[in-house]
């Protein structure tokens, strides 16, 4: 499966709407890319185990039914919606990363 990781940096000087995210952003990627969509998981950073700050604010893993299914689900014209919605959440670029998932 082709998965596709976002990463966004907390940063206490840019706060991160996670309510926003889960409740705005996330359905709105599921209307537009559709069936292609196998599962969504988002994750919220609350610190490290040793009781440091959280590197990122939230974690997120979208994971693609195949990858031709990634391939069209980034080619869909609503994209570019969903790049206009990023600062109604956070005003930090997220780190993107393309995966394959390998276990289980």
């Amino acid at each position: 499966m082709t998965t596709l990781n976002i990463f966004y940096s907390a940063d206490d000087n840019n706060p991160f709407d996670a309510d926003y995210y889960v409740n705005k952003h996330i359905p709105l990627a599921l209307e537009i890319w559709g069936d292609d969509v196998k599962d969504v998981s988002v994750a919220r950073g609350l610190g490290s185990p040793d009781g440091s700050a959280a590197t990122y604010a939230l974690v997120v893993q979208i994971e693609f039914r195949s990858r031709q299914a990634f391939e069209a689900a980034l080619s869909k014209p609503g994209n570019d919606a969903l790049k206009a919605d990023i600062p109604n959440f956070t005003k930090t670029p997220p780190t993107v990363q393309v995966g394959k998932r390998i276990y289980p």
